[in-house]
Parts: structure tokens; C-alpha cells; sequence
């Protein structure tokens, strides 16, 4: 994957030189524009172009154009080469980039999903303490710390997930009790 990442720095090069107004991050072979429709269309029409002699495929029906389709019938009618699927808001890289009603469905999601891991890690307590302790220290904390750290104003979702931990895991632990738990 290394070994990929470098492989890509000329084309990432090419595509800031050619079109330096655009800001395009990549991260290992996934790559984000933000700007103008006219903009966007010149770099998605290199990469078709100069990718794939460097190894760099782009794959239309997994591109989004975030912020649903413009307004404006030339803007969109630059863009429609590219058959992006036109959303309101989309997870990048471990976080949501959109609008704040679909950021919240999305980390609400998130947090039933993180909950029911919980769950799983509150019977396996009962036998396996040690296991389960690291598997919500390693596994969720990272996660949870790295979403709230990349997308500001969401701590109040994690309300149900703080609770389910004070009131379900931390009990489950042998010799635990919800009044402990809670002076923790």
C-alpha cells in the first residue's frame, strides 16, 4: 500500500499543477476536489486520462458529488459526463462531510452500531474480562475518539453510547455494580 501511496505522488503532482485552485487531497487511492463544477471536470477528465498509466483507476459509480447536483443547468451540465451520484452528505475517511440534519443520522447510526458491539462485549465480560475491557478500549475508543476529534458539534449523539457503557458494560464487569460504574 506504500508502495502504491508513492507510485501516485507524480499523478497528485500533475493534477496540482494543472489545475492549482482545486484542492484535492488523496488518501491511498481515494481522491477528494473541492470547487468549482468546471474545476472538478478538468481533474476528473486527467485522472480518466493520466491514471491508469500510473496505476490509478477512477471508478465513476463509486464517486460522489456531495451537495446534491448544482443549481446552476451549466454547472450541471459540466459535471454530467461524470455520472456522479448526487448526495446531501457521505462518511470520508472515518467521518461525514454534508449537512448537519444527515451528519446526525449518520452518527446515530454509528452509536446504535458501536452499541450493539458493547452489548457483545458486556456478555463476553462476564468470562473474559481482560478481553473485553481492551477490546472497548482498542476498538471503540479510537473510533469514537477519532469521529468526535473530525467532526465538531456531535458529542451530545454519543449520549445513549456513554450510558449503555455506565449502565450495562462497566456492571457486566466481574465485581461491578451500576453504583460503581457511575462514580467512575
Amino acid at each position: 500500500m506504500l508502495l502504491y501511496g508513492v507510485a501516485l505522488v507524480p499523478l497528485a503532482e500533475l493534477l496540482l499543477a494543472e489545475v492549482p485552485e482545486l484542492p484535492q487531497p488523496f488518501y491511498a487511492d481515494d481522491a477528494s476536489m473541492v470547487g468549482a463544477p468546471k474545476d472538478i471536470a478538468k481533474v476528473m477528465s486527467i485522472l480518466q486520462e493520466a491514471g491508469p498509466a500510473r496505476g490509478y483507476h477512477p471508478e465513476l459509480e463509486k464517486s460522489y458529488l456531495i451537495g446534491g447536483p448544482p443549481a446552476d443547468t451549466e454547472d450541471a451540465n459540466i459535471l454530467s459526463e461524470f455520472q456522479f451520484q448526487n448526495v446531501d452528505g457521505y462518511r470520508y475517511l472515518g467521518g461525514f462531510i454534508g449537512a448537519v440534519e444527515d451528519q446526525s443520522k449518520w452518527v446515530e447510526k454509528q452509536v446504535e452500531a458501536w452499541i450493539e458491539g458493547v452489548k457483545l462485549l458486556s456478555q463476553a465480560a462476564k468470562r473474559y474480562l481482560q478481553a473485553a475491557y481492551a477490546g472497548l478500549s482498542k476498538w471503540l475508543q479510537s473510533k469514537w475518539q477519532y469521529l468526535q476529534q473530525s467532526t465538531p458539534g456531535i458529542s451530545h449523539l454519543f449520549q445513549p453510547l456513554e450510558e449503555f457503557i455506565q449502565n450495562e458494560f462497566l456492571p457486566a464487569l466481574p465485581g461491578g455494580t451500576a453504583d460503581e460504574a457511575k462514580r467512575l
